[in-house]
């Protein structure tokens, strides 16, 4: 039978395989990528770095919304042990409905030389837009 770890617990293997590892995440800013952002950053510290694809939205820069994501209620327990965290997460400015995903060639060159992992949790919510 499969058993889950504990709360803070996490898988050796799982934590084993990340060590070292730079990972590319879209979707950080919605919820099934802010928890996975904290699982990695919380259960992972081998991480290398996460890089976060973000866009500007309603006037609010990528910067911005950087510093929103890391002020959810989520990542208050891992600021307080870890503070250090935000060292290893990088912004990479973009828009996943654009051509490479609107990003800048040296930020693409960057990801394909470096990253060895990809997390897409990104999605178009308005549900008004056709099929």
């Amino acid at each position: 039978m499969f058993e889950s770890p504990g709360e803070n617990q996490c898988f050796p293997r799982v934590v084993e395989f990340y060590n070292g590892k730079n990972v590319f995440l879209t979707g950080a800013t919605g919820f099934v990528g802010a928890v996975l952002l904290e699982a990695l950053l919380r259960c992972c510290p081998g991480i290398k770095s996460i890089y976060i694809l973000l866009r500007s939205k309603k006037n609010v820069n990528p910067d911005i919304r950087k510093e929103q994501i890391f002020n959810k209620k989520i990542f208050e327990k891992l600021k307080e042990e870890t503070p250090e965290f935000l060292e290893k997460v990088h912004l990479i400015a973009g828009d996943i409905s654009l051509p490479n995903l609107g990003m800048n060639e040296d930020d693409v060159q960057l990801l394909i030389q470096e990253v060895s992992i990809v997390f897409h949790c990104a999605a178009v919510i308005s549900f008004m837009k056709p099929l």
